[in-house]
Order: structure tokens, then sequence, then C-alpha cells
């Protein structure tokens, strides 16, 4: 007896595993097994918006399949829309009707996606189109800080539509002042730049230079086409890793802004010394300070916060945060000329 039980249950049990095992060829049973437990898993991975799991999940129900199906070819789709890659999306959706058919529960749904990508990918042309004459239209030059003599790159960019431009400073700023810091004593200062508080920030351009405000750097992301894919235009092409377990979305650099992740000094308590923070995010993050401040609760300057723009190794586009405090925040600075 085995906790009041007697064994033969469990021999009977164990038997029936063995004539399940030997009803099928091994490989094509565990193939299946496999390919449905990574199915299972992509669709978890889909509804907490893990786009990426989904796709190497999905690759691998593929690999033990030895093939794919529409049920597989329907999750690849509606992933790919979420992650607006409509050039997969739409080699996913011809993958679908060449195997599916009108019976199909989501052959409605996929017709649908059908019309929509293809409306995506016009406007997709069109904006390369017009992204391919501004990159064309760019003039590079240089810049010599006439108060410390360093030189940086710079690039002028012109809208189409129009006379109007802007020139950019295409390297974080390095002009030592109080307020500001390096990421740590042995950084390379003339690739990362220096990392400076809100208030440094505001006075730390050349004359001639300012930081720019949310309105500029809101131009600068509509002449590229938007938000969406302006983190990889911005970011450079080598220079970025691997943050948590995401995946490392590298930069194109199509307009020689050569961001790269310069990192931050933060702190969530009160104002401390730079000296004393631990840099973080170095090659994972850029953040980049704007001139407009923001202002939120009612004690006094710890609770005053500015906008910032930050691009991440993860991700292809750029985000505006309005949360951070200015006293305890040391971020980069690109100059705009005026």
């Amino acid at each position: 007896m085995i906790f009041g039980k007697t064994k033969k249950p469990q021999k009977q049990w164990f038997l029936n595993v063995l004539l399940l095992l030997f009803a099928l060829p091994a490989a094509t049973q565990s193939n299946d097994v496999l390919a449905k437990s990574f199915y299972l898993k992509a669709e978890k991975n889909f509804k907490i918006k893990q786009y990426t799991y989904v796709i190497d999940n999905l690759d691998k129900v593929v690999e033990y399949l030895g093939n794919t199906n529409p049920k597989v070819e329907v999750l690849y789709v509606k992933t790919y829309l979420k992650r607006k890659d409509y050039q997969r999306t739409d080699l996913h959706l011809k993958k679908y009707f060449e195997m599916a058919d009108e019976g199909q529960d989501d052959y409605m749904k996929m017709l649908e996606y059908v019309a929509e990508v293809k409306e995506k990918l016009e406007a997709f042309k069109k904006e390369n189109e017009r992204l391919e004459k501004i990159i064309s239209g760019i003039e590079k030059g240089k810049f010599t800080d006439p108060r410390d003599g360093q030189y940086y790159p710079i690039i002028t960019i012109k809208n189409p539509d129009n006379e109007n431009k802007l020139t950019i400073m295409a390297r974080d700023l390095n002009y030592e002042m109080e307020g500001s810091t390096l990421y740590s004593p042995t950084i390379d200062k003339y690739k990362y730049g220096r990392l400076y508080d809100w208030e440094a920030a505001i006075n730390a351009c050349p004359p001639g230079w300012h930081l720019p405000s949310d309105n500029e750097w809101k131009l600068l992301i509509e002449l590229i086409g938007g938000k969406s894919n302006a983190g990889k235009i911005l970011k450079s092409k080598n220079d970025w890793t691997k943050y948590r377990d995401y995946e490392v979305k590298q930069g194109a650099n199509d307009i020689g802004f050569n961001a790269i992740g310069s990192g931050a000094k933060k702190s969530y308590g009160r104002p401390t010394p730079p000296a004393n923070l631990n840099g973080m995010y170095l090659n994972q993050m850029a953040t980049y300070w704007s001139s407009d401040r923001k202002y939120k609760g009612t004690q006094g300057d710890r609770y005053y916060h500015a906008s910032t723009w930050l691009l991440h190794s993860y991700r292809n586009d750029i985000i505006n945060q309005t949360i951070t405090p200015i006293k305890n925040s040391y971020y980069s600075c690109r100059c705009f000329k005026d």
C-alpha cells in the first residue's frame, strides 16, 4: 500500500501511457506536442503585448510542424499589425489566403485586413518617398564651440513642402559647467557627451544655439514621418545594446542625427550631487531635455518637472515624457540653431 492505495492503478496508468506512445511515431507525436505548446505560448504573449515573443514562438511552431497553417498565419498577421510592420503583414496575409477557405472563422476579418494593409502600404510608400527627398537634401557641416574649442558635426534638414529648415548638432553636447556630469569617469566624453540637470541644460548651448522646445522636437519628428518610426531614423547603427530581455533594434541613422544611448543619472529622492549618483542605461537609452517646463504639485522646487524625449534600444519610436524631476535628473542635450 502507498498512501492507502495499491500499486495496481499506477501500473495500469503507466501501461496506458506506453500503449499511447507506441501507437504513434515518436518523432511526429513529439513535434506536434511541441508545436502546440509553442502556439499556446504565442497566444499568451499576444494577450500581454509581448509581440517579439509571439513571433519567436510562431517561428518555433512552423519549425516543428514543418509547414504553416491558417491558424498560425492569423496570429502572425495580427502580431505584425500591432507592430505596424505592414510589409510582413502583407506577406502573411498572402500565405493565409493560399491555404484558407471562405468557411473559416477568420476569413472575413482577414479580408478586412487586406484593405487596411493596402492603404497603409500606399501611405508608407509615399512617406518613404518624402523621407528620401528630405535625406537627399540634408546639408552637413561643422561647428566649433567658441567657449572651449570643441568641434561638433551639424546637419541642416529642409522641409520639402516649404522653405523651413532645422539645423541641429549631430552629437550630444559636451560642455563642462556647473550642473553637468559625466556618465562615469572613464566614459568617452567626446562620444557620449555630458549629462545635465534641466537648469544647466537650458543655458548649456553655445551662443547662437539653444535647447529645443517641445514644438521644435515635434517639428523634427513630423519632418521624418512621425513618432512611430522616429527612433529608428534618429538612432545610430551599431551602438545600442540589450535592455532586459527585449530584442535590440539598432537604428538606421538616416538623417545623420546619430543618437546613441548616452544613459542617465537619476535619483527619486532628495536632490543628490551627481558625483554620488550611479549611471544607468548606457547604450540602452537616450534621453534629451526639452526647454519646456511643467509644474506639478505644491511643495516647492522638487516638484517642478520638465519635458524629455526618449529613445530606447528595443523600440523604433520616440517617447515624450513629462514627469522628470528636474533637480534629481541628469540627461543629454542636443542643441538647435537659433
